[in-house]
């Protein structure tokens, strides 16, 4: 009999494969590399309670299960690699600068398409247009969600959630196992360590799938956008999208550390023996500034380039 409880990558990839069926395809393997870091910076790192190593084994699970229907799905639908993702738009910047707050106000443009909680929590089958506001998966995102409530009354005046509400792209990402999320939600520095230099090009490759995949029977006018995780990853998103347009948030980033910080504090202490606010502060600071710096360095670069391009 399996540990329920069990971190081990194979046992969890071949629950993963239980839960879905029996599939094994799980897509292109980059993604073990980052799995088997992030899993043993759980065991070794996070200081996880009893249910805390529940909420961080579902998680993975979620993600296991969610790559096994996108590449089962376009495998039954070969229409969906045909998809065009024409001038996304991407917010970007530091966390707690308004990135949400501006991307769910363009998300009230009918012509702007954005992912949503819902379908990036269960995103198989490929969303329809006409079930759009009334599938049954939006109930099933409510449902997961409810407990956050519960466990964190004060989240939500933080950081908005739901079901029909925008969902930001280090989610998404997060199925390829290269994103700042997990740091985030559970205290994983040997991993985020990594994060910090990776090779993000196989997780834009897959975020560029995943979008076709909502964007088959379900399009809009272009697609809209968002997450400071952009930061660390700005080269390899712009090889997969060489027509991005990039909107980049400001605010004071001493205000933005404070108020990420304390973000990070109260969603850690869902899971988590031991979280200290100023531990990471101290660890997050270095981090973010390198990611600024590295976001800088790349749109200089694009901005000369596409300046060049059209100088007559």
């Amino acid at each position: 009999m399996q540990d329920a409880s069990s971190l081990e990558r194979d046992v969890l990839l071949a629950e993963a494969s239980a839960r879905t069926g029996g599939l094994r395809d799980f897509g292109e393997r980059q993604f073990m590399e980052p799995l088997a870091i992030l899993l043993r910076s759980l065991e070794q790192e996070a200081h996880l309670t009893g249910t805390g190593r529940t909420i961080a084994r579902e998680r993975v699970l979620a993600h296991l299960v969610n790559r096994l229907l996108y590449v089962r799905d376009r495998a039954e639908n070969p229409a969906i690699a045909l998809e065009k993702i024409v001038q996304p738009v991407f917010i970007i910047g530091l966390p707690r600068t308004g990135t949400t707050i501006l991307h769910d106000i363009l998300a009230q443009d009918p012509a702007n398409r954005v992912p949503m909680t819902w379908e990036c929590m269960f995103p198989s089958p490929p969303p329809e247009r006409g079930s759009f506001q009334s599938d049954p998966r939006i109930a099933r995102c409510e449902a997961v969600l409810a407990p956050v409530d519960a466990a964190m009354p004060g989240f939500r005046a933080m950081h908005p959630m739901g079901a029909r509400l925008s969902q930001e792209c280090v989610t998404l990402m997060a199925d390829s196992f290269c994103s700042p999320l997990f740091h985030n939600q559970f205290r994983v520095p040997a991993y985020q360590d990594w994060m910090d230099h990776a090779d993000a090009g196989p997780a834009y490759a897959f975020h560029c799938r995943q979008l076709q995949h909502f964007q088959w029977h379900c399009p809009g006018e272009r697609w809209v956008l968002k997450t400071g995780g952009h930061m660390w990853g700005l080269e390899y998103l712009l090889k997969v999208y060489p027509d991005a347009r990039i909107v980049f948030t400001h605010r004071d980033p001493v205000k933005s550390m404070t108020s990420y910080a304390s973000l990070t504090t109260l969603v850690r202490s869902m899971s988590s023996l031991q979280v200290d606010g100023q531990e990471i502060a101290r660890d997050w600071t270095p981090r973010l500034l390198h990611a600024v710096n590295h976001l800088r360095l790349h749109l200089r670069f694009v901005a000369e380039k596409r300046a060049a391009m059209t100088t007559p």
